[in-house]
């Protein structure tokens, strides 16, 4: 039992470890060869629900697409975007808490232009403070 609880600790500790990627300046909205990712909402907050919205210049299609974190890995949460209107992709986002007063997330879009097969990224990083 005490090695279980042992390992459960480690666990705990090392899912808000320090993550060694370099931060870099948050923003709410990108611009990527006028194709736009951007978070709908004011301010993010965590454990509540947010949409995030991507407007490509071309038609894509999304090969991949979630959330990570940049200064505490905290595993990456998976986006799922469906299109609407015919040129806007949506997708409902959401963080977890961590012991950080501020976190810094990204989103990453990995897609391919169907006018150039080009696999492209776009990312976006925000960031939530905690209460």
């Amino acid at each position: 039992m005490r090695i279980l609880t042992i390992i459960f600790t480690a666990l705990i500790l090392t899912s808000c470890g320090e993550f060694s990627r370099s931060q870099k300046a948050p923003s709410k909205e990108q611009h990527i060869n006028s194709s736009e990712l951007k978070i709908n909402e004011q301010t993010v907050k965590p454990e509540t629900e947010f949409e995030i919205v991507f407007t490509p210049r071309n038609k894509i299609e999304i090969i991949d697409a979630h959330i990570e974190g940049v200064n505490m890995y905290m595993g990456k949460i998976p986006l799922f975007f469906s299109q609407k209107d015919g040129s806007t992709y949506h997708a409902m986002g959401m963080v977890g808490v961590c012991s950080k007063r501020e976190m810094v997330w990204q989103i990453q879009l990995r897609y391919r232009d169907i006018s150039s097969q080009l696999e492209k990224t776009a990312t976006l990083n925000f960031v939530v403070t905690n209460a």
